[in-house]
């Protein structure tokens, strides 16, 4: 017993697995539980479809292995990726992750709609635009610049300044 009176817990004992470094020994399991793949089509239920290099694999479905430590992988058809091949016929393959650097450039779309149904707030430390769904547009700061390289109109049923 402890000085409190209270009984310690006891401890569950983990079992701890040596972190390897560096490549993986070239076995035959090794080589049989990866492989390279190109990205065929994505289903809308998430599906991966790939073909893969290995031998006697061809294409299967696969599901994503997400992390939580950075950016979801975007895939697109015809993506170089790594496949952990599923055990049994019955399984699905884990797409690890993408091959080659990410050389796709964001598009800038041509209009980006948000749209709420009561009200919309862009808000930035002290400052605000609000969109509400009676017409309203309220713009908030401590400063508010208003400039324009040409004309600079101000229109209302009535104009109110100060």
């Amino acid at each position: 017993m402890s000085s409190g009176g209270s009984p310690k817990p006891k401890r569950k004992s983990v079992t701890q697995l040596p972190m390897r470094r560096g490549p993986l020994p070239d076995t035959a399991e090794n080589r049989r539980s990866l492989a390279r793949g190109v990205v065929l089509e994505i289903a809308a239920s998430g599906a991966i479809r790939v073909r893969c290099s290995a031998d006697a694999v061809g294409e299967l479905d696969c599901d994503l292995l997400q992390t939580s430590g950075g950016p979801t992988l975007r895939l697109e058809p015809g993506a170089s990726v790594l496949v952990f091949l599923p055990s049994g016929a019955e399984d699905r393959g884990v797409v690890i992750g993408r091959i080659g650097s990410d050389r796709r450039q964001e598009e800038t779309p041509e209009a980006l709609i948000l749209e709420a149904t009561t009200s919309m707030v862009l808000r930035c430390g002290e400052s605000s635009i609000t969109l509400r769904n009676d017409g309203k547009v309220l713009v908030k700061g401590k400063d508010v610049v208003s400039h324009a390289a040409r004309l600079n109109r101000i229109r209302g049923g009535a104009v109110s300044i100060n």
